[in-house]
C-alpha cells in the first residue's frame, strides 16, 4: 500500500520507519559517535553532492556516486533492514536504520541481498550494482571490489534523521 501511495523515494522513506512487520525488538548500539567516520556503502567516486542540480536541474536529498560495474554495496554499519527491493524507477532500493530515527537509503542496485526485517553486521553486502555485460566471467577475473576506473553505474545514497533528509556527507568519510 505504501508503495502504490508513494510518488517519490522520498516520500516512501519518510514513511517507511513505521513499518515493522513481525519485528522482534532488537537494541543496536549507537552510531551517532562514529558520525563523519562511516565507510561509504560502495567504492567510487562522488558525481552530485546534497542538493547540488544534476545534469537536468534536479536537486536531490542525497549524493549519487558513480561506481564501477557489479561493484558489492555493503552496509556501512550494523542496521535493520526496513525495506529491500524494486521501487519506482530507482532500481532496487535498500533502506537500512542502524538506530532508531536514523535511515540511510541506497538506490539503483541490481541485486540486493537480505530480508525486510533482518538484522546484518556492519559490512554485510546488501546489493550489487548493475552491469551492461551479462559476462559474469570477467567479474572473477578480478578481486572483488577493486576499483578498476569503470565508473559507468551510480548509486544514490541519502541519509534521514527523523523524517529530514540530511548530507550523507557528514555521516561518510
Amino acid at each position: 500500500i505504501l508503495m502504490k501511495a508513494s510518488k517519490d523515494l522520498e516520500t516512501f522513506a519518510s514513511s517507511v520507519q513505521s513499518i515493522a512487520i513481525n519485528e522482534t525488538s532488537v537494541s543496536l548500539p549507537s552510531v551517532s559517535d562514529r558520525k563523519g567516520n562511516l565507510k561509504l556503502p560502495v567504492r567510487g567516486k562522488i558525481l552530485y553532492k546534497f542538493n547540488e542540480p544534476d545534469a537536468s536541474g534536479i536537486k536531490r536529498s542525497g549524493i549519487i556516486l558513480a561506481t564501477d560495474p557489479r561493484a558489492i554495496v555493503i552496509s556501512p554499519t550494523a542496521a535493520t533492514i526496513r525495506y529491500l527491493g524494486p521501487l519506482l524507477d530507482y532500481g532496487n532500493v535498500a533502506i537500512l536504520e542502524p538506530q532508531n530515527g536514523l535511515l540511510f537509503v541506497f538506490a539503483g542496485m541490481d541485486t540486493v541481498y537480505g530480508e525486510i526485517g533482518q538484522v546484518i553486521p556492519a559490512l554485510s553486502p546488501i546489493g550489487l550494482m548493475p552491469s551492461q555485460s551479462d559476462d559474469v566471467d570477467k567479474i572473477f577475473k578480478t578481486q572483488a571490489n577493486i576499483y578498476s576506473g569503470k565508473l559507468s553505474e551510480t548509486l544514490y545514497v541519502e541519509v534521514r534523521e527523523g523524517s529530514e533528509p540530511t548530507n550523507p556527507l557528514n555521516w561518510f568519510k
